[in-house]
């Protein structure tokens, strides 16, 4: 197995990568420009204004944070490369309010693969830190297949905050099931 949970003899990188970009693509991403415009708008404090703009740009305390929390690892995976995690909010941005989105308890350090599928509410976790996977057309299961994401956990049991967070997530951005045609 490679560091992304990926088996060699089973892995396809062009169909997975074809796979990941093609969700991506069928979901809006929100603007970062209109959440940075806000908190110049709405945040009077200089400190916390350069605060939540450091945490909306992936940087800052908030990532600090999570980094320490996951032992500069993925929650998930054991992937130590820098470059290749995310400090990824468990409740979206743009649902959170000043505290929530600068609270540790409401982020995991994920790879940028697994950030991805999670950020779009294609998986989550459970409870027992199990993932949770959307339902899907035949391709998006063959594609969570070769990615070999079906089995993992998060590395360690989150607070009792995170998984507030994490309960949050299930119900407002899981996908339970999937429509992946083309609009």
């Amino acid at each position: 197995m490679n560091g992304f949970g990926i088996y060699f003899k089973k892995f396809d990188l062009k169909k997975a990568e074809k796979f990941i970009l093609d969700v991506i693509s069928r979901i809006k991403e929100p603007d970062i420009t209109s959440d940075l415009a806000e908190i110049e708008r709405s945040a009077s404090d200089p400190t916390t204004r350069f605060a939540l703009i450091n945490a909306r740009l992936g940087q800052g305390k908030f990532r600090a944070d999570l980094e320490d929390i996951w032992e500069n690892s993925c929650a998930v995976l054991e992937i130590q490369t820098r470059e290749l995690l995310r400090a990824s909010h468990i409740k979206p941005w743009r649902n959170s309010d000043n505290n929530e989105r600068l609270d540790k308890h409401n982020g995991l350090l994920l790879s940028a693969h697994l950030d991805a599928l999670f950020d779009k509410g294609l998986i989550s976790f459970d409870e027992n830190e199990t993932i949770l996977i959307a339902e899907g057309d035949k391709e998006f299961k063959k594609s969570t297949i070769t990615l070999n994401i079906k089995d993992l956990k998060l590395r360690k049991k989150p607070n009792e905050e995170t998984c507030k967070y994490l309960a949050w997530h299930r119900e407002n951005v899981f996908k339970k099931q999937l429509d992946l045609k083309p609009n």
